[in-house]
């Protein structure tokens, strides 16, 4: 007598088929995380999330071993850099397994590196193909160009130097990233502008600089790079150190409108966003004891909308997006929470 089939649901025949299915499908990967601390549990929530539909859900207690091994390397990437990032790769384990292998790995990248792979990466202008209008605007107040010395700080591919020189200022660039000192000294050649350029750190006491005072110091965008209080700090008394008496430092800096504070997660992301965070309360704080007075807070995206050429607005493709905060919270303009001010400096 022939044995009959038990009765078995469309549904539960289903659900066993794709259980075998699971057992022969295999996968390998990579997702990459920015190293943000706070944000470790998110993290492994997606990854759970993500392992569970190829049919390798977490285990017991992979969980928690899982976020232990993301906090070491994101605690470790994060500490070294603001270009930081931990990768993920797994792979599905051989044979008829539903297990599933994966490493975590820290990266640090220093800022001469991500400008190496800006450059490979991204369609020239890098930063615009015109000076920002609040600095040539400034410039123009402090005199007759060739009596005026500049020291574009953070020069970039002399976006700010080279029409600053060929407008005859005395003008001195420097620049942390080999990659842009190479572009801007081309740059320099093919135009002629007479531009000093100079590769290093406007925080390394020990780089000699073509002067010892200049009447106008501009480090524009450079606070993409600063970490926490210390950074604005120390930009503020090197401007104290190197901007002749009665001249001007020009800088900007995200500040959160009125009513924001922000908490330690945006604050950390803000820095891997490269859009730093600070208050009015930590300008004032790191001005303190310093020969330095603030002259004028404006907004970088409006002075620069009224002010650039015509085929000059916006400067990037991103320039809107960076300078609203929106890179960090993603919302409206007419939500912002904070936005990217022009700071001057009169050194007394």
């Amino acid at each position: 007598m022939k044995k009959k089939a038990p009765k078995v649901t469309a549904k539960a025949r289903r659900e066993a088929l794709l259980r075998r299915i699971t057992w022969r499908t295999k996968s390998t990967g990579n997702i990459s995380f920015p190293a943000i601390p706070g944000l470790v549990d998110h993290f492994v929530e997606v990854l759970g999330e993500l392992f569970a539909a190829m049919g390798r859900p977490f285990g017991k207690g992979a969980a928690a071993s899982c976020r232990a091994m993301l906090a070491d390397k994101i605690d470790w990437a994060f500490e070294r850099s603001h270009n930081a990032s931990v990768s993920v790769d797994w792979k599905t384990d051989q044979g008829s397994a539903t297990s599933l292998t994966y490493t975590v790995t820290g990266l640090a990248k220093s800022i001469e590196d991500a400008y190496a792979e800006w450059v490979k990466l991204r369609t020239p202008p890098l930063f615009g193909k015109h000076a920002d209008a609040r600095v040539v605007d400034l410039a123009a107040t402090l005199g007759p160009p060739g009596e005026v010395t500049v020291l574009d700080a953070g020069a970039g591919d002399g976006r700010n130097s080279l029409p600053l020189a060929r407008a005859g200022y005395v003008v001195d660039a420097l620049e942390l990233a080999p990659v842009l000192v190479e572009k801007l000294e081309a740059a320099a050649r093919e135009t002629g502008a007479d531009v000093r350029s100079v590769c290093g750190s406007f925080y390394d006491r020990g780089l000699v600089l073509p002067r010892e005072r200049y009447r106008l110091i501009v480090l524009a965008e450079v606070c993409s790079h600063w970490r926490g209080p210390r950074d604005l700090r120390n930009t503020l008394l090197r401007l104290s150190e190197l901007v002749e008496p009665g001249g001007l430092g020009l800088f900007n800096v995200f500040l959160a409108h009125p009513g924001f504070k922000p908490n330690t997660v945006e604050r950390d992301f803000s820095q891997i966003a490269w859009c730093p965070i600070y208050s009015r309360e930590d300008v004032a704080q790191a001005c303190e004891g310093l020969p330095l007075s603030l002259l004028a807070d404006e907004s970088a995206a409006d002075y620069e909308k009224a002010h650039a050429p015509k085929d000059g607005w916006p400067p990037t493709g991103w320039y809107v997006r960076w300078t609203s905060g929106s890179e960090v919270l993603d919302l409206p303009a007419d939500r912002s929470q904070f936005e990217l001010r022009w700071l001057t400096f009169r050194r007394e």
